[in-house]
């Protein structure tokens, strides 16, 4: 019975360890930057819950892409990049203190991202730069 077990065990490691990049796998990357006067200002229907957003044509977001692949996006910086959604909590020189939160949504030959403050105040976020990866 032992036996059996290990033999078992065996089997599954070996097909679990199986290499199945055929080499066929597509990746696209694409810089995109957002000035400071490309946000656009949103709200709800009643004008509260304020937050901006940019939106970008994107052909490279196919019905393929969408439907078999995948979109990610990174905010960069001059020293690092990171995944989005990009949350923050910061304080100014008076000590109010909010959090910021950076994230996107995309579509067939769509992206939008969106950045919103915690505290809904209208602050125009400044320049940001930011990578896509597609992956298919």
């Amino acid at each position: 019975m032992k036996q059996l077990f290990y033999l078992l065990a065996i089997s599954l490691l070996a097909v679990s360890c199986i290499d199945v990049n055929d080499d066929q796998t597509n990746i696209k990357t694409i810089n995109l930057v957002v000035n400071e006067n490309d946000w656009v200002e949103n709200t709800d229907s009643k004008g509260f819950n304020r937050y901006y957003s940019c939106s970008f044509d994107m052909p490279e977001i196919s019905t393929y892409v969408y439907n078999s692949g995948v979109v990610n996006t990174y905010i960069t910086f001059d020293y690092a990049s990171q995944p989005l959604p990009y949350v923050r909590h910061l304080e100014d020189a008076v000590g109010n203190r909010w959090t910021r939160t950076v994230d996107y949504e995309y579509e067939r030959g769509k992206l939008r991202i969106f950045v919103t403050n915690s505290d809904f105040i209208e602050d125009l976020p400044e320049k940001m730069t930011f990578k896509v990866a597609l992956i298919w």
